[in-house]
């Protein structure tokens, strides 16, 4: 849970100088890298500027902070972060393979004894630049117990203009026989510093071998548009179709998938003008269907919003000028939908506005169009409050809708109603479970999920700070989300972050625990059950903890979008058998559609 609310104060309260450093308002907290940190001087804001504690922070990203009376100075030591490096340069100068052989024959050997420091070591500098974090995320281990490498072959293939290919085959075995076997292409050179692994391809394209990591993908070489990008967000359209949000590089990619993820093709963004990378990184993606879509992002010119109709296709685009920036779209069908937008962001309040199209998107018009909580002529009475942070929109009709939020401020659960298409919203009140002693500090309210023939059975998960502990709640409803009731969930030290929570429809939902298992219930969160999942999902949640996006279809169907603790790395998944078994998901250019 955590996560999000360094990502809340970053939007809206300030941006630091120091990377990884979040403040959210009223009691200050710190949060360094996603990790709260506790301070005996607590942060302060100062005439609009947020005043943190050196110390605190600096350790907290490894370095030691000395006060020098004498000079009247503070000395921040980074010898450690240092060392560091020197130590890998030790260890690739001890290596130092005297051949293109030797060297293919060490990474091998390596690869088997799930030795990641030493395989990092082999790599030339631009592949060393692109997996540090990934091998860190891993702690340098890069294999598993149970299967294991338990043999290998490196056989020469040829040598061209000073660069010689080998391929290696894995034999894998487990405790009752044999677990398959996979190759991979080595590409190694000769630099000044010896002989270097310039390039890294597997035999199909996964880079995990049955819960192997055989090397982090963004090792592979450049060999496609996913190689220089990384999945931002993931849409699930149906069963078997998916588009995917990327980022890094020059421009955006746009993936998407009509068969369950066995093949890819980019969709083309043609028209679409984002200027700077990290405009399109914080780009809303929206997918009714396979076919119809709709991307919003802001910049210099305004809020733009872009639809499709074909898939992607063919884009048209409008722009509202200001300051606006889209947070959630929501359509009942390919003609009629809503847009929440957030402005004007400040301590933890920030002015929202719903837009509604009746045409697909071609135009917008705006019913809802400022809180009631600012006078001014273009005020709306009974609109969303300027307190909270959207986190959802979701339309169960034309008429019935409803709008989700975090409240760090306060411990009022922040979920509004709306019975007229949006132009007017009032508060649904929300009571914590029973047995749950202590008043709320602050609360997060995710995406409720309507099933049933009218969309009357419904569930949200929903996170409450409650003295020093997160304690996770479902809320039922069963008459279209006039009442609610609290459903606790059994295990809250298991599941303890609603943004790990899928569900599927009102009673099938999924879950990842903290300690990286997969969760189920069949009863609406009243009970859950451990699935016995395979031991590549279980390797992944070891290297990229982060669940960036949970979703689940009724039939078992499900896809997780997962990250390391740093964001810098993610990694895509399905399953079709209810998480049992996983299968890593690249997207990977087999042509532009």
């Amino acid at each position: 849970m955590k996560k999000k609310w360094a990502q809340a104060a970053v939007s809206v309260v300030l941006l630091c100088s120091l990377a990884g450093i979040a403040a959210a308002a009223g009691d200050i907290r710190l949060i360094v890298n996603g990790r709260p940190i506790p301070a005996d001087v607590p942060p302060q804001n100062i005439d609009g500027r947020t005043m943190v504690p050196i110390r605190w922070v600096a350790e907290a990203l490894g370095a030691k902070v000395d006060w020098d009376p004498r000079n009247q100075s503070v000395n921040i030591d980074m010898t450690d972060l240092d060392s560091s490096r020197r130590q890998d340069e030790l260890l690739s100068s001890w290596i130092a393979p005297q051949s293109a052989q030797e060297a293919a024959d060490t990474w091998a050997k390596a690869v088997q004894r799930r030795n990641g420091a030493v395989q990092y070591s082999l790599l030339s500098d631009p592949l060393k630049d692109g997996t540090r974090s990934q091998y860190e995320a891993m702690n340098w281990v890069s294999g598993l117990s149970s299967p294991w490498v338990d043999s290998y072959q490196v056989d020469p293939v040829q040598t061209v203009d000073g660069k010689s290919v080998f391929d290696v085959t894995f034999a894998l075995a487990t405790s009752t026989g044999s677990a398959g076997s996979g190759t991979v292409s080595l590409s190694v050179v000769q630099s000044e510093k010896g002989w270097e692994i310039a390039e890294i391809r597997p035999d199909g394209g996964s880079s995990v071998l049955n819960g192997i990591v055989i090397f982090p993908e963004s090792s592979a070489g450049e060999s496609g548009p996913s190689l220089s990008t990384r999945p931002k967000q993931i849409r699930i359209a149906d069963a078997s179709t998916a588009f995917v949000w990327t980022e890094g590089g020059k421009h955006p990619v746009l993936w998407k998938t009509s068969d369950g993820g066995q093949s890819w093709s980019s969709v083309p963004l043609d028209g679409l003008h984002f200027g700077r990378p990290d405009l399109a990184s914080a780009a809303l993606t929206y997918f009714l269907d396979a076919d119809h879509g709709w991307i919003g992002w802001s910049d210099s010119k305004g809020m733009n919003l872009a639809r499709t109709g074909n898939g992607g296709k063919l884009w048209e685009q409008v722009t509202f000028p200001g300051t606006d920036h889209p947070v959630k779209f929501s359509f009942i069908n390919e003609r009629e939908g809503w847009l929440l937008t957030s402005g004007d962001a400040a301590m933890m309040h920030s002015r929202k506005k719903i837009y509604h199209t009746g045409d697909g998107g071609k135009t917008w018009e705006l019913i809802s169009g400022d809180t009631g909580y600012i006078p001014g002529d273009s005020a709306t009475p009974d609109a969303l409050p300027q307190v909270g942070i959207s986190t959802s929109l979701v339309f169960r009709n034309a008429e019935d809708g409803f709008v989700t939020m975090d409240n760090p401020v306060s411990g009022t659960m922040l979920l509004y109603r709306t019975r007229d298409g949006g132009k007017s919203w009032r508060p649904v009140s929300l009571t914590a479970p029973e047995g749950i002693s202590g008043a709320i500090a602050y609360s997060r309210l995710s995406a409720p999920v309507f099933s049933g023939g009218q969309l009357t059975a419904g569930i949200m998960p929903a996170m409450l700070h409650i003295g020093d502990r997160d304690v996770v709640t479902l809320y039922r409803t069963e008459d279209g989300g006039a009442s609610w009731r609290p459903v606790a969930v059994p295990d809250p030290q298991a599941i303890a972050d609603p943004d790990r929570i899928a569900f599927a429809d009102a009673d099938h939902g999924w879950a990842v625990s903290g300690d990286g298992r997969i969760m189920r219930t069949n009863d609406g969160g009243e009970s859950w059950q451990t699935v016995q999942a395979d031991q590549t999902f279980a390797r992944m949640m070891q290297s990229y903890p982060y669940i960036s996006t949970l979703a689940f279809q009724s039939d078992g169907t499900g896809w997780v979008l997962c990250a390391t603790d740093d964001r810098t790395d993610f990694r895509l998944m399905r399953t079709e058998d209810g998480g049992v078994s996983w299968n890593p998901q690249t997207p990977a250019s087999s042509g532009t559609q």
